[in-house]
């Protein structure tokens, strides 16, 4: 049998809508709060930790890899990796997991496009490459990570039955948003809070996108051979 999705359902969309509202707003109402708070003594002690503990880790070999994992990571990258998982899930007869990934990808990261403008946080002064123009809180990179890895250990996990298989999974995804976040402060593009914001974010706007099926419903129809 061949499963074909029809529309998007309203209800998910507008779950959709008002979270990103929400988030937004958020942002905005307590963007003076926010700045004060990344601005304290104890963040900006916690940040300097942080990237002396990762500096003291950059032999080249590590900067290499972690140019590389910023690489794919970027917004182009992801979006590639986004749409190929897509593909996958389609070709594995998971129409509701794929529709989810096309969207909540790109509208999560223009969620950090937005946020970013509001709070509007200037990037470290200690950088070992070209900063990137954007504002530095919350990371891009890692929020693109968390919902890309998140959605794929999600979906993953809803299927897996096996508790080993499942906590595999979890590892895995957390691992590799650990990997994009130590990227990210070991060239000094990115405070460590600034990856703690983005993983809140992305955590948040991934609860909205698995609130329900993004599907109106399926039909089912005979396979044609």
């Amino acid at each position: 049998m061949l499963e074909i999705p029809l529309p998007l359902s309203r209800r998910w969309l507008a779950t959709l809508l008002v979270s990103f509202t929400v988030v937004t707003a958020t942002a905005w109402v307590l963007g003076p709060a926010l700045h004060a708070l990344l601005r304290s003594a104890s963040v900006q002690a916690l940040d300097l930790a942080a990237w002396h503990a990762a500096h003291a880790l950059a032999v080249p070999a590590v900067l290499l890899a972690a140019g590389s994992s910023n690489d794919v990571h970027g917004t182009v990258g992801i979006l590639v990796l986004g749409a190929l998982a897509a593909w996958a899930w389609h070709a594995r007869g998971r129409p509701e997991a794929c529709v989810r990934l096309l969207v909540a990808l790109p509208a999560g990261m223009l969620l950090n496009a937005v946020v970013k403008l509001l709070v509007d946080r200037v990037r470290p002064s200690w950088a070992v490459v070209d900063l990137p123009l954007s504002a530095s809180f919350p990371s891009g990179h890692v929020a693109e990570a968390t919902v890309f890895y998140g959605s794929l250990a999600v979906e993953t996990i809803r299927r897996e039955t096996e508790r080993l298989r499942r906590r595999v999974v979890v590892v895995l995804a957390a691992g590799m948003v650990a990997i994009v976040a130590f990227s990210r402060i070991v060239v000094g593009v990115h405070f460590l809070s600034d990856c703690l914001g983005a993983l809140v974010e992305a955590v948040l706007w991934l609860a909205a996108c698995f609130s329900g099926s993004p599907l109106a419903g399926r039909v089912q129809a005979a396979d044609v051979r």
